[in-house]
């Protein structure tokens, strides 16, 4: 064993009380602990603990020991946690006031444990959030850089451990068109990553999610507003034409479209002067009796009366409803007066 490992397994037997506890939380033989701790008493030049069949206690120099091992114990755990959760030995070094050599024996593996889940990230399947194929990520970012002209091998991975246990995975890359760090989160137990920024999803191909559209505006809930907002304020009215057109602008009639409908047999003259009597209508409008036809000759039938020209009268509006009787005129020579 290393001496943080002695250090570790000299807390851990004055913490459980016994070699035997004391190794089987450590995974080793008992055998295999007695012997290094004899080995730590023999290197400091004294006795740390006092052993006998039934007990065993610490003695002075043991428990100045103790208290120095879990000191530093501490203080690695530290430095291992802050650079497994993504920070530099440098920062590590800066924020204790020590020089990054002696940070380095105990960074070093945590370190080399990060890049490994960053290879075997690399390695895993790409889950997308709607569920929708499934891809390896290293061949899948070797693709889409294919594509651009640009070698997998530009880009930086590297990995660190959240509070909750997963890991986050970042890749830092640099093209002509874009650069940028992605940001996957791997699921070591599942085997995959989720792509959690523009930057990872452009990296494996993704498009980036297009933001969902605004929601039409609807009319008929600014129209409640607004009579309400009306009616909160008695300064204001109620709204009603504005409303009615919102809601229901084809629904209506327009009135002003219309002509105004007649009674029938009711005739409209333009050019008749308020307070004159409207003069008889002539005979062309009524009809002759049958036995007219049969009794006058070819010649009167074709003899019309003379007219006095009159001022051309507007036409009346068009009736709606049942025909207009035709004149004599129309029986006889066909065609219409228009």
């Amino acid at each position: 064993m290393d001496k943080l490992s002695v250090m570790h397994a000299f807390r851990r037997i004055v913490e459980r009380g016994s070699f035997a506890r004391a190794a089987e939380d450590l995974g080793v033989s008992p055998a295999l602990l007695s012997r290094e701790i004899k080995l730590l008493e023999e290197s400091l030049g004294s006795m740390l603990l006092t052993r006998t069949t039934r007990s065993m206690s610490l003695t002075e120099a043991g428990r100045l020991y103790y208290d120095e091992a879990s000191g530093i114990l501490e203080a690695v755990t530290g430095v291992e946690a802050r650079i497994r959760a993504g920070e530099t030995p440098e920062a590590v070094a800066e924020a204790a006031q020590t020089s990054v050599e002696k940070i380095m024996p105990f960074a070093g593996p945590v370190l080399a444990e990060r890049e490994h889940v960053a290879q075997r990230a690399q390695r895993s399947s790409v889950r997308r959030r709607n569920g929708d194929g499934a891809r390896i990520l290293g061949e899948a970012v070797e693709s889409h850089l294919r594509s651009v002209n640009v070698g997998a091998d530009t880009v930086a991975w590297d990995a660190w451990r959240r509070e909750d246990g997963r890991w986050v995975l970042t890749a830092d890359f640099a093209t002509q068109t874009r650069s940028g760090t992605g940001t996957y989160t791997y699921d070591m137990p599942g085997n995959y990553v989720v792509a959690e920024d523009d930057d990872a999803r452009w990296l494996i191909g993704d498009r980036s999610a297009t933001p969902a559209a605004p929601p039409a505006p609807d009319d008929l809930e600014q129209v409640r507003r607004r009579r309400a907002a009306a009616l909160d304020e008695p300064d204001q009215l109620p709204l009603g034409d504005d409303a009615i057109h919102l809601v229901a602008p084809e629904s209506l009639p327009d009135l002003h479209d219309e002509a105004p409908t007649q009674a029938p047999g009711e005739a409209v003259r333009a050019d008749a002067e308020p307070g004159q009597p409207e003069p008889a209508p002539s005979s062309q409008d009524e009809p002759a009796p049958a036995a007219r036809e049969t009794t006058e000759p070819p010649a009167a039938q074709q003899a019309a009366p003379e007219h006095v020209d009159e001022p051309a009268a507007r036409k009346p509006a068009r009736k709606r409803g049942r025909a207009s009787v035709p004149s004599w005129d129309e029986i006889m020579f066909g065609g219409s007066k228009e």
